[in-house]
């Protein structure tokens, strides 16, 4: 997992910093390039049958009650509902900071839907 991490900040420190044209046209290939180096460093791979069992199997079998699997569904409401409170409570203060805030927010959920997405969860 560390080779994954490093990887992944190494492609997210790549990212265009300012806004120019270099950075309107090199905006676009860093996209193809990061999209497909995380699809393939996050990818899942299936274990050997002989494979020793991983660190997450072993907590499981000996804690059972703190190894369940959460439900996504309802996390995934729960943080929606949190979501367009944030964002209703934000356009009421619409001057540049409620903006800038929103603005932010969106931008954190973004990052958050598209590594869920690379990571394939």
């Amino acid at each position: 997992p560390v080779g994954r991490v490093l990887i992944t900040v190494f492609v997210l420190l790549m990212v265009p910093s300012t806004i120019s044209l270099f950075s309107l046209m090199y905006l676009p290939i860093w996209l193809g390039f990061g999209l497909v180096v995380l699809r393939q460093v996050w990818r899942r791979e299936k274990l050997e049958v002989d494979a020793p069992p991983t660190v997450a199997e072993r907590f499981r079998e000996r804690h059972p009650f703190l190894g369940h699997r959460i439900d996504g569904s309802r996390v995934a409401v729960v943080f929606g509902a949190l979501l367009l409170a944030t964002i209703a409570a934000l356009m009421l203060r619409a001057d540049t900071t409620g903006f800038y805030a929103l603005v932010g927010l969106l931008a954190i959920v973004g990052l958050g839907v598209f590594i869920a997405w690379v990571a394939d969860v």
